[in-house]
């Protein structure tokens, strides 16, 4: 992050982040933020300050996410796959190569 003057009243607030770090969503809260900021510091407005979830709230979320979806996509694959005969070879109806 850098910040570049331009002239004693023009700025340009220059940011630089890798793809791997943010993504379109992101990025676009991110601006959003800056701006809302922003206007708020040039007009003299005080904005609350949010205070950020906690860490072991984020990771009990995610924990919360993955054992939802891990069940509703291991309904999905059981009920797909319901009927069908096991084996290594149960699916293709070809002749194997043996050596």
């Amino acid at each position: 992050i850098k910040l570049l003057s331009r002239s004693h009243d023009k700025h340009v607030l220059l940011l630089t982040i890798h793809h791997a770090v943010i993504d379109g969503f992101s990025i676009q809260l991110l601006l959003q933020d800056l701006s809302r900021f922003y206007a708020a510091v040039t007009s003299g407005k005080h904005l609350p300050v949010v205070e950020a979830p906690s860490y072991h709230a984020f990771v009990d979320f995610e924990r919360h996410l993955v054992s939802t979806r891990d069940k509703a996509a291991h309904r999905f694959w059981s009920n797909s796959v319901q009927g069908w005969q096991s084996g290594p070879h149960a699916l293709v109806n070809m002749p194997v190569l043996k050596a």
